[in-house]
């Protein structure tokens, strides 16, 4: 699968195998029971986040994680959202510091 990341005026492909997201499950689903105790987005704290607002929680971690260079982190939030958004392509990335901005395509 290939994901196309818009952040700001940069635009990258991310391309997520489908066997990672199988041998990911376990993982995938301890992050829906960490989010599922809530999460902050953005300024705000979302008790019982909706599945779109876990997938910008996610998406806000993997501008993190590619802003650090850390692989293995963008690799895990970018098949997170992959597994939660079927049909996902592209994912416009926020970085004006409200996750809530961020959309998926």
């Amino acid at each position: 699968m290939l994901l196309n990341l818009i952040i700001g005026e940069y635009s990258m492909d991310m391309e997520i195998q489908e066997n990672y997201l199988e041998t990911m499950t376990d993982s995938f689903d301890k992050m829906d029971q960490d989010m599922s105790q809530g999460v902050q987005l953005g300024q705000q704290w979302v008790e019982k986040p909706t599945q779109l607002q876990r997938c910008q929680v996610a998406a806000d971690k993997l501008l993190s994680a590619i802003e650090n260079h850390n692989e293995t982190l963008a690799m895990l939030t970018g098949g997170y959202i992959a597994s939660h958004l079927s049909g996902i392509k592209q994912i416009k990335i926020n970085t004006d510091g409200e996750p809530a901005g961020t959309e998926f395509h």
